[in-house]
C-alpha cells in the first residue's frame, strides 16, 4: 500500500468459458474512477490494442465513487463468465475491508488478479498561492492554523486520503479533508481554490503544474521522478517534521 498499484481482475472466474472459444463477443472493463482520470486513461490505452489482438470489442464502464468500491461492486457481481474484468485499485481490494462494514462483496474470492498494470509514487501538490514553499515550511504553516487548510481526495479510504492522514497524524498537523468523486473534480478543485493541496499519482498533477496553478513540494520514493527531477523526494530533503517518512518510504 505504500504505492499505487492498479490491477486488471476477472470478475471472479471464468468456469463457464471454454478457452479455446474465448473470447467470442464483447468485453466489458469497469474502471471505478470517472472519465479523465489517471486509471481511466490507462485502461483505455490498453483496451484499444487488446480489442485489436483479441478481434472483440471492449467497452469502458465507468462506475466512479466510494474510493473505487462502486466499481469493484459493480463487477463482483456480474455474470462469473470472464466478459466482466475491473481495473481496480488497492483502495477498493485491500483498504475497503477493513474501512466499510457494509461492503457487498469479498475481496479475496470475488476476483481473480491477472496482471498489476500500474505503480507509481505520490506527489503533494500545493496551490500555488499557499506560502509554504517545501514540506518543512507546510508543517510548520499547518500547525499555525490547526484545522484551516485542507486537503482534496478521491474519497474516503482512497490511497490519497490515507496518504494525508498519515500526514496528519505523524506531523502533528490538522488539515482537513474533502472527497470528491475521482481525481478530475478533485484536481478542478484545487485549480479553483477550494482546497489547499492534493497527494495523487502521475500524470494526474501535470494540468495544474502546466497551467501554473500549483506547486509541487516532495514526491515519495527513494528518487526523483523522471518527468519531475527538480521536486525533491520525501525521504532525502524533508528532515526533522517528517522523518516518519523515511522509514515508510525505504521500509
Amino acid at each position: 500500500m505504500k504505492r499505487l498499484l492498479l490491477a486488471l481482475c476477472l470478475a471472479c472466474a471464468a468456469q463457464g468459458a471454454s478457452a479455446r472459444d474465448f473470447p467470442d463477443r464483447t468485453i466489458t472493463v469497469i474502471v471505478g474512477f470517472p472519465p479523465g482520470s489517471g486509471p481511466d486513461v490507462a485502461v483505455r490505452t490498453v483496451t484499444q490494442r487488446l480489442s485489436t489482438r483479441l478481434g472483440q470489442p471492449i467497452i469502458v464502464d465507468n462506475r466512479a465513487g466510494a474510493a473505487g468500491t462502486i466499481g469493484a461492486a459493480a463487477a463482483a457481481h456480474a455474470p462469473a463468465d470472464g466478459y466482466t474484468l475491473l481495473f481496480g485499485s488497492a483502495s477498493s481490494r485491500t483498504v475497503a475491508p477493513h474501512l466499510c462494514k457494509n461492503l457487498t462483496y469479498d475481496t479475496v474470492t470475488a476476483f481473480a488478479p491477472i496482471v498489476q498494470m500500474l505503480r507509481g509514487a505520490f506527489i503533494l501538490t500545493v496551490r500555488a498561492d499557499l506560502p509554504a514553499r517545501d514540506l518543512k515550511q507546510l508543517v510548520a504553516y499547518a500547525k499555525e492554523r490547526p484545522g484551516k487548510l485542507s486537503y482534496g481526495s478521491s474519497g474516503n479510504g482512497s490511497l490519497h486520503h490515507l496518504c494525508m492522514e498519515l500526514f496528519n497524524n505523524v506531523a502533528g498537523v490538522n488539515i482537513t479533508h474533502v472527497p470528491y468523486k475521482g481525481s478530475p473534480p478533485n484536481w478542478l478543485a484545487l485549480n479553483n481554490g477550494e482546497v489547499d493541496m492534493i497527494c495523487d499519482s502521475m500524470p494526474n498533477p501535470l494540468p495544474t503544474l502546466q497551467s501554473r496553478k500549483g506547486r509541487v513540494l516532495a514526491i515519495t520514493g527513494d528518487h526523483r521522478s523522471d518527468s519531475l527531477p527538480d521536486i525533491p523526494t520525501f525521504n532525502r530533503d524533508a528532515e526533522s517534521e517528517a522523518a516518519w517518512l523515511r522509514s515508510w518510504l525505504l521500509g
